[in-house]
């Protein structure tokens, strides 16, 4: 395999996918010490030190033995695969009390970034301090690297299953009034986000009391937000939830990006269901969807497009043919993105960390990220108006969920190079 990913280069829509995640801690980033700890983590993870190059017509991974970058932050992270990053896919920045770590999605998905990035916190964390964190399942240098944790699906790997199920994906209500009023008044652009926080236990407990989880919660909550911000649309509501595949294709320790969008599509009838009958429905069409079924006949699907791709001989008929051929994500329009990393174990690292966000592209996205006593939603648009956050915020109220708001804050996400025949 040429790549650990089936989000290819090659698809326009895809190139910049890159996640930058920020970390505000509770003192001042000491840079040295960070560079320090960085350079450790990362021989914990060799295979995530790449460049990406172009050769003979097709774009490929290879190793990079320059450092992982770790700079000052001066407004815009520089692009990845750049030697602005020393070529790497992946950099780190730091200003005041953030540490942020900038990384191309197609080398590993949020449950490998997250791995990185507690080992990277936990050696900064030891040697700022003079302690030794304890932290369930940390990976630490000097261990072995198992085998199956950069494990990736093959044609021969895949396991059996039945034909997939469910209704052929379609087209949901999308955003195009913003992207056109973008058009004739580009001074209303604002790359931005908004972040929401919440209280891990009474939020989890109102999940629980209406059979939802955090995806599903705010699925249904996106729902009715949206139902009330786009009066005039002709589609339903569209949520797709984002969902690690590893377990159900072979790969449960995988730390490669294994993810997919799951496509939940709201009956306007159900504009005035409870929120227990909308998580009820979310939960039922992500379990539907989720299927080994399904995500096995997804990934062969992924794989024999690669396999057809990687026969063009150069990379205009490669691009040509992604073109012609997109995949099933770029297939269908979705209202908005919802997507959960997972609970992720932070031990004594928590007491150092005030909070996370992830940052990625999308309009209206939400980022859920998980720490220790506290939920936080990174809720991510491209438009100075604040229609959406009002909507999100009202149906949060109406179901009595306590929660704290702040920003708008600029969002940068850094860039890719891709290489040029």
């Amino acid at each position: 395999m040429s790549y650990t990913s089936t989000l290819l280069p090659y698809d326009a829509v895809r190139i910049t996918f890159n996640v930058r995640t920020e970390l505000r801690m509770t003192d001042p980033v000491d840079g040295p010490c960070l560079e320090r700890a960085v350079a450790t983590a990362m021989t914990r993870y060799p295979y995530l030190c790449r460049r990406l190059v172009l050769e003979d017509g097709a774009y490929r991974f290879v190793a990079n033995d320059r450092p992982i970058a770790v700079q000052p932050f001066t407004g815009t992270p520089g692009a990845l695969n750049t030697p602005a990053v020393n070529e790497q896919l992946i950099s780190v920045d730091y200003h005041d009390n953030v540490i942020a770590v900038n990384a191309c999605h197609m080398l590993a998905g949020g449950y490998g970034q997250f791995e990185l990035i507690r080992t990277i916190v936990y050696y900064y964390v030891a040697e700022r301090y003079g302690v030794t964190p304890q932290v369930p399942g940390i990976r630490l240098a000097g261990e072995s690297i198992p085998d199956d944790e950069r494990a990736f699906p093959t044609m021969e790997t895949l396991p059996a299953a039945e034909p997939p199920r469910g209704e052929a994906p379609a087209d949901g209500a999308f955003p195009d009034a913003d992207y056109e009023l973008l058009a004739r008044e580009p001074e209303r652009f604002f790359d931005c986000y908004y972040q929401l926080e919440f209280d891990q236990a009474p939020f989890m407990a109102k999940a629980k009391a209406v059979n939802g989880t955090p995806s599903s919660l705010f699925s249904a909550l996106m729902f009715r937000a949206l139902h009330r911000a786009w009066p005039d649309r002709t589609l339903p509501i569209q949520v797709a939830v984002m969902h690690n595949f590893q377990n159900q294709v072979g790969c449960p320790d995988s730390t490669c990006d294994l993810v997919r969008g799951l496509l939940l599509r709201y009956p306007d009838s159900m504009a005035d269901a409870s929120l227990r009958e909308l998580c009820t429905f979310s939960r039922s069409v992500i379990a539907q969807q989720a299927g080994a079924e399904n995500a096995i006949a997804d990934t062969r699907a992924a794989l024999e497009r690669l396999a057809e791709v990687e026969k063009r001989k150069t990379l205009r008929e490669k691009l040509d043919y992604c073109a012609a051929h997109p995949f099933i994500g770029a297939k269908v329009k979705s209202s908005c993105v919802v997507a959960y990393t997972g609970r992720t174990e932070w031990g004594d690292l928590r007491r150092y960390i005030l909070s996370d966000a992830a940052l990625t592209d999308g309009h209206p996205l939400l980022e859920i990220l998980s720490l220790g006593d506290k939920l936080f939603v990174g809720f991510q648009q491209i438009l100075r108006d604040t229609k959406y956050i009002d909507a999100l915020c009202r149906a949060l109220e109406e179901e009595e969920i306590p929660y704290k708001v702040s920003g708008p804050f600029p969002k940068t996400v850094p860039g890719l190079y891709l290489p040029k025949e």
